[in-house]
């Protein structure tokens, strides 16, 4: 016969027993009977939150404000707090905690400011929760505006156009390479021609330049070279008739078999005429024509009228002076309140555009001691004039020699005051009149690139030979494959 033995009930317990049974909730001992007690549940672990917004943004150029909202999520419910948090172009940004992101400085399409200098942005945002965060990377691209800027095509048709000179609405003087003067009407697109000049050959027509007065005298001058020399010629209207060359002779004639090309006319506002000339040519200007005060290759020249004409032996109505040298290949000019802005071409390492006080003599431009800013060959002296402009051209490219250029009114107001100039390739620039001046050469980086808000409406400006203006500061261009541009506001 079985018997079971009953186990004693646990004794009570002392008071050192007590405390001892507190340490069983820290797990380190069992209660009366033995065995483990359970673990504590394991700490519960944050999860990151994530940025669920989109991760890229276009907008149209000069934006303030927020351009875009970040979103985002977290597993905890967690309110969120963003920031930037890195980017090539992290500096142009600002956000606020609640994920408004906007540009430091509204930007510019025409002058980027983007690490690849693209218009293509990259900033990275973060989404925090106070414990972890989530990341996203962010692209904002600029895309442009034409800021009231209008190009219309006017004109086609004309062959290796070289010059223009606008007199008004319905009339700008056109010439061709080959000699061919043409009075166009930019409102109907009517040409006529005025006159054909022989034997042009060489570099054919540089420049051409309507007196103010054309509309009731026909008068104009021309610069070309024929066989060998460089000539300024009058041209004026034929009480019979047909224009006609001055009888009297050219206003200026140079010998210049190897001239390097270039030549800019223009009128000083007291009615002076101002005429640019290259040098006499090779590679430097071996000659040193245009260092030389008695040759009138790489100059400029003041051109004031004769008060005794006929005191000679011929009959001159112009007295010339030199005022300025140091000019390599002079490609277009223009005079506004500020002084007379120059172009000159540069033989291989940099284009410049000087700026000229009118009214003063004995200015030197450099050549051929420098190109732009860096000195390229022997001693130059003194006091040599910085350009105001810099446009290097890397490896010596030639096709993106600059074209000037001209100073627009404020008829269009994003390029009122502004000098426009291009490039052979078709780029098109413009920077304020007012952040010129003599002490300080700015490089294309301080120049805005506005050849999206000059696109015409027709046509394709490709390779322009000139920029111009008329006297209400209404912007032309002139294309090598014959078609004329007119800036409007649109």
């Amino acid at each position: 016969m079985f018997s079971t033995a009953i186990p004693a009930p646990c004794a009570p317990q002392s008071r050192s027993a007590r405390r001892l049974s507190a340490l069983l909730a820290l797990g380190f001992l069992a209660g009366c009977g033995g065995g483990d007690a359970p673990a504590p549940p394991a700490p519960k672990v944050n999860q990151a939150p994530t940025v669920t917004s989109g991760s890229s943004v276009s907008v149209v150029e000069n934006v303030a404000g927020s351009i875009y909202q970040a979103t985002g999520s977290d597993p905890e419910g967690s309110p969120l707090s963003f920031s930037i948090s890195g980017g090539a172009d992290a500096a142009r940004f600002s956000i606020t905690s609640g994920g408004q992101l906007s540009f430091v400085t509204p930007p510019n399409f025409d002058r980027p400011a983007d690490i690849d200098d693209n218009n293509i942005y990259q900033v990275e945002i973060a989404a925090s929760d106070g414990q972890d965060r989530g990341t996203l990377f962010l692209t904002v691209t600029v895309s442009n505006s034409k800021e009231g800027v209008s190009t219309r095509r006017v004109g086609t048709s004309f062959v290796n156009p070289a010059a223009a000179s606008p007199v008004n609405d319905t009339i700008v003087l056109v010439a061709e390479k080959n000699g061919a003067i043409y009075s166009f009407n930019p409102q109907n697109g009517g040409k006529q021609l005025l006159f054909q000049i022989p034997s042009v050959s060489g570099h054919g027509v540089l420049a051409v330049l309507a007196r103010p007065d054309f509309a009731a005298t026909g008068r104009f001058f021309v610069m070309y070279t024929n066989n060998g020399f460089l000539v300024v010629n009058e041209y004026l209207r034929n009480p019979a008739g047909p224009t006609v060359p001055n009888n009297f002779g050219p206003l200026l004639q140079v010998e210049a078999p190897q001239y390097s090309g270039g030549g800019w006319l223009g009128f000083a506002p007291d009615g002076n005429l101002l005429i640019a000339t290259g040098d006499a040519g090779g590679y430097g200007d071996p000659s040193g024509s245009a260092q030389n005060d008695s040759s009138r290759l790489g100059k400029l020249i003041r051109g004031s009228p004769n008060p005794d004409p006929f005191a000679g032996a011929t009959a001159n109505f112009y007295v010339l002076n030199t005022v300025a040298k140091g000019l390599h290949r002079p490609v277009g000019g223009f005079v506004y309140p500020g002084g007379l802005l120059i172009e000159d071409r540069g033989q291989s390492i940099a284009d410049e555009v000087n700026l000229f006080s009118i009214g003063t003599n004995g200015a030197n431009f450099g050549w051929p001691f420098k190109e732009g800013m860096q000195l390229i060959q022997g001693n130059p002296p003194a006091n040599l004039l910085d350009p105001v402009i810099s446009y290097g051209r890397p490896g010596g490219v030639p096709v993106l020699g600059t074209v000037g250029g001209a100073v627009a009114g404020n008829g269009v107001a994003s390029i009122g005051g502004h000098y426009v100039f291009a490039d052979r390739s078709g780029a098109i620039f413009s920077l304020p009149t007012a952040t010129l001046q003599n002490g300080i050469t700015l490089t294309l980086s301080a120049v805005e690139r506005r050849t999206a808000d000059f696109a015409p409406d027709s046509g394709l400006i490709d390779e322009p030979v000139a920029v111009v203006a008329d006297s209400a500061g209404r912007v032309y261009l002139l294309d090598a494959d014959g078609e004329i541009f007119r800036v409007d506001a649109g």
